[in-house]
C-alpha cells in the first residue's frame, strides 16, 4: 500500500510540474522562431530615433509570439524559406498581422481547453501487477 501512495505522490508532482511547464513555455513553429530571431536582429540595427520602428518591430514580436492558426504558420514558413529580413519582413509581417486580424481575435486561446483535457489522468494495468 506505500508503495501505491508513493507512485501517486510521484505522479502528481510530475504531473504538476509538467502543467506548470505548459503553461510557461513558449511553443513556437519554425517560422515563428525564424521571425522572432530576424526582428530581433532588425531591432537591434535601428538607431534610437527610430522609435516608430521600434514599437512596430515590439508589438509584432507579441503578435508572433502567441499560438498562431495554421494559416499564418504557412505564410511564416514562406517568408523563413525566402530569406525575408529587415524592412521587408517586418512590411509583410504587418500586413499579414492586419490580414489575419491577429491583434484582435487571430490568436489561439488555450482558455478553451475543458477542466478533464487539463486533468492528467492514470492509467493502470494488469501488467503492474
Amino acid at each position: 500500500m506505500k508503495a501505491l501512495y508513493a507512485a501517486l505522490d510521484t505522479f502528481a508532482t510530475e504531473a504538476k510540474q509538467r502543467k506548470s511547464q505548459q503553461q510557461f513555455s513558449l511553443l513556437l513553429a519554425v517560422g515563428q522562431k525564424y521571425i522572432l530571431r530576424e526582428l530581433r536582429a532588425y531591432y537591434s540595427t535601428l538607431q534610437d530615433e527610430e522609435e516608430d520602428r521600434r514599437a512596430n518591430i515590439a508589438r509584432l514580436e507579441g503578435t508572433f509570439k502567441r499560438p498562431v492558426s495554421a494559416a499564418v504558420c504557412r505564410q511564416l514558413n514562406a517568408f523563413r524559406r525566402n530569406g525575408m529580413t529587415g524592412e521587408i519582413l517586418v512590411r509583410n509581417l504587418t500586413d499579414l498581422r492586419i490580414e489575419h486580424g491577429l491583434d484582435q481575435h487571430g490568436t489561439l486561446d488555450r482558455d478553451h481547453i475543458t477542466k478533464s483535457e487539463e486533468q492528467p489522468h492514470i492509467i493502470c494495468t494488469e501488467a503492474l501487477v
